[in-house]
């Protein structure tokens, strides 16, 4: 009878463990790019502070983009595949100025020479042909 609690026990700690949301790793498997605003933390070195609608992108299923910068709309295609590679198309945008411009630019800047990602947590991390960090974004509050 011990050796059947014991059993029962175990394989309960298995399985409950095997639910965990807190499992290291189990919120990688569970992001995906498209479906999701992302607002940016920080390009390059510059942190930034969610405002409104600035510095987001979203990926659509059919390999459309678009989001915004400091004040422009932009929209363009992207590429990417399951073992973590992504690449940006031709983008167009808006042409307004705005307070953030040389932020803007570094955005766009960093969007081009992506040419993979990652999640660490709930971040989508945008990283370049050195697998240097360029972008980090996370999930806008909606």
């Amino acid at each position: 009878m011990n050796i059947m609690k014991f059993i029962l026990v175990g394989a309960t700690i298995i399985a409950l463990a095997g639910c965990c949301a807190c499992r290291k790793g189990k919120s990688n498997a569970a992001m995906t790019l498209t479906g999701v605003t992302w607002q940016a933390d920080k390009i390059g070195s510059s942190s930034l502070t969610p405002q409104d609608d600035s510095f987001t992108l979203r990926f659509d299923a059919d390999n459309k983009v678009s989001g915004c910068g400091a004040c422009n709309r932009f929209f363009g295609s992207y590429r990417s595949d399951a073992e973590g590679k992504l690449t940006f198309g031709e983008m167009g945008a808006t042409k307004m100025m705005c307070p953030d411009m040389e932020l803007e630019d570094r955005m766009f800047d960093a969007l081009h020479r992506t040419v993979s990602y990652s999640f660490d947590s709930r971040t989508l991390l945008l990283l370049d042909g050195a697998g240097e960090v360029v972008a980090v974004f996370s999930p806008k509050e909606e």
